[in-house]
């Protein structure tokens, strides 16, 4: 599909019809992240983006990026989210990246199958 067909309600259909959990969006693009932002402002859904500082105690949607996401402090909030039973899905926007044939680019986006497993 190409850019603006859409593929953003795949995850927001389902946060906007039973929300009650988190959906984690990995974006890359920080004009992504503001779109999908005012999207889901738009919608009525709760969208933050990750802060270590400042980890939220709740949102529909969390943004973070590559190099957030495969962070100790990233790790630690996904395993609470896990143990509460409030991870709704992990999606990685421009998933393609990871498949890429260039390996230097985003080398985070390589580590992002760590987002699977859990660490106790």
């Amino acid at each position: 599909m190409p850019t603006g067909g859409g593929k953003s309600m795949l995850f927001m259909v389902p946060v906007f019809t039973a929300p009650g959990g988190t959906t984690i969006i990995v974006v890359p693009l920080i004009a992504l992240r503001a779109d999908m932002t005012r999207r889901c402002q738009e919608l009525g859904i709760s969208c933050v983006p990750w802060e270590s500082r400042r980890p939220p105690n709740a949102a529909s949607i969390m943004l973070v990026t590559p190099e957030s996401a495969v962070s100790p402090d990233f790790q630690m909030f996904l395993n609470r989210l896990r143990w509460t039973r409030r991870l709704d899905q992990i999606v990685i926007n421009e998933c393609h990246v990871v498949l890429n044939s260039q390996h230097n680019f985003w080398p985070q986006m390589a580590q992002l199958g760590r987002l699977v497993q859990a660490h106790t």
